[in-house]
């Protein structure tokens, strides 16, 4: 999802299931959001690392079906839009 809102927390290796978001939006409003639409976005992190206050830990394995993962890619994307030009979601 490349709307220059998120970054790799951890950018050394590889993953195998899980990966770690920084974002630029505050992870509350992301998480909330997604909610609403019914969607589990992951762990905030910031309840057991303060410092981590925008880390969201991911987790993608073989329980979720490729349309889930797009529906999810789909919703942060509309999110991170909305919240960086919200003039383009007025109606």
């Amino acid at each position: 999802c490349k709307t220059g809102m998120f970054k790799p927390l951890f950018k050394q290796g590889h993953f195998f299931n899980e990966f770690t978001l920084q974002s630029e939006l505050a992870i509350d409003t992301l998480y909330e959001e997604l909610q609403k639409k019914k969607i589990l976005p992951g762990l905030r992190l910031n309840r057991w690392y303060p410092l981590l206050a925008n880390a969201l830990l991911v987790c993608v394995t073989e329980t979720k079906e490729r349309h889930q993962i797009e529906k999810f890619v789909e919703e942060v994307r509309n999110i991170a839009e909305k919240c960086c030009h919200p003039e383009r979601s007025a109606p």
